[in-house]
């Protein structure tokens, strides 16, 4: 394993799925490379409190949460003051990989369609989260 950055260094991803099990998964993968300070939601109506003391700087959401639907958690996020501006990223399996691909969910948000292996995940993140850093060195 890598020597991690200092947690005051590493960028913070929030996973949300109701699927505990995906959750643990999905830390301890993206947690490997010390980059990243990873925290679980499990429930819908937690989200936008958790989000909000948490303060990610990238999302991973589920689009079909128990009770709860992703699309409207990333609506009220997407207007939020404190969490506009952080990347979201649609979790589902009810679309195929080729419309993943092609045709973002949440109003564009990148989109991960389930299964998915790890370097899918770990690639997307650090994509998402490089460019959050170029944006924010050029401002």
């Amino acid at each position: 394993m890598p020597n991690p950055a200092p947690q005051s260094e590493m960028d913070r991803i929030l996973l949300v799925d109701d699927e505990v099990h995906l959750t643990n998964l999905w830390r301890m993968i993206l947690e490997q490379s010390g980059r990243y300070l990873v925290h679980e939601e499990n429930r819908g109506t937690r989200v936008m409190q958790t989000a909000r003391s948490f303060r990610p700087h990238l999302i991973f959401l589920d689009r079909h949460l128990a009770g709860t639907d992703g699309g409207e958690l990333a609506s009220e996020m997407r207007a939020d003051p404190e969490l506009g501006s952080v990347p979201i990223v649609c979790v589902t399996g009810s679309v195929t990989k080729d419309e993943a691909a092609t045709h973002g969910l949440f109003g564009g948000a990148p989109t991960l369609a389930k299964p998915f292996g790890s370097h899918a995940l770990t690639l997307l993140a650090a994509t998402i989260l490089a460019a959050r850093h170029r944006t924010l060195r050029a401002a």
